[in-house]
């Protein structure tokens, strides 16, 4: 569903105020002007850190996203998690998953509907938010609203699941 896929210029507008709000997280070949789309620059990883991003998703619905988002973010000179690239022939767990989110700069949440029922998904942000690695949630309107994600939140049947919801927004829920 196209009206579902959140549009690059909403993220690329979330991702510069998540870097100029953030000194920790300035990356030091970025340009004063903010992201730069046309001109790939390489980026600056810190020593720390295994990827500049992480992209958190259910790939039954959103793997198109996905692909597209990394690639884009890869032309911008980031370095993107990929875990067909970059855990090829490795036995992949849900602590692995964990410990790649962990190292990255930021994780990028890309919502759907089945996001939270994901066990692997809500790994990649509680290995995230234990870190302290900033969490960018992606949603549509047409998936979630405002009293839904608040709702999530309180959550009692399933506190996994509310807490997946509050590690990925935090304080940034915004109407």
């Amino acid at each position: 569903d196209p009206s579902a896929r959140p549009t690059f210029a909403v993220l690329k507008t979330q991702l510069e105020v998540l870097f100029s709000s953030r000194p920790e997280l300035a990356l030091t070949s970025r340009s004063s002007a903010g992201l730069s789309m046309s001109t790939p620059r390489p980026m600056d990883l810190p020593d720390d850190k295994l990827h500049h991003a992480f992209i958190s998703y259910y790939a039954r619905e959103m793997d198109g996203v996905f692909i597209s988002l990394m690639q884009r973010l890869m032309a911008m000179g980031f370095n993107v998690f990929n875990q067909k690239r970059d855990l090829a022939g490795v036995d992949v767990t849900l602590d692995l998953m964990k410990e790649h989110a962990a190292g990255s700069v930021l994780v990028l949440a890309l919502l759907s509907p089945n996001y939270f029922t994901s066990k692997w998904c809500r790994g990649e942000l509680e290995g995230a938010k234990a870190a302290g690695v900033p969490i960018v949630p992606i949603y549509s309107g047409d998936h979630y609203t405002y009293t839904q994600m608040t709702d999530l939140m309180k959550e009692r049947d399933d506190p996994e699941k509310a807490a997946a919801v509050r590690a990925a927004f935090g304080q940034n829920l915004i109407d």
